[in-house]
């Protein structure tokens, strides 16, 4: 399952604030922040459907974080 969400993750500063959160959630979740993306794309890989859980973590720290879309694939790892 891929997962797109649009974030306001704007640093290295803010990314190293979420990166615990994300990798505690559970341990098959692959993701990335395009930092350099005008809409700093989070896009999350994995078994089975955390969508909630993160837009949860990423909002509880501060950050916006909205489900842009999601797709069923292998996951790649």
């Amino acid at each position: 399952m891929i997962s797109i969400f649009k974030t306001n993750i704007a640093s290295t500063r803010d990314l190293n604030k979420i990166k615990p959160y994300l990798n505690a959630l559970m341990a098959d979740l692959k993701w990335t922040i395009d930092l350099f993306d005008c809409d700093r794309i989070l896009r999350v890989d994995s078994r089975v459907n955390k969508n909630e859980e993160i837009i949860r973590v990423a909002r509880s720290l501060g950050f916006e974080c909205i489900n842009l879309e999601t797709f069923y694939s292998e996951p790649s790892f």
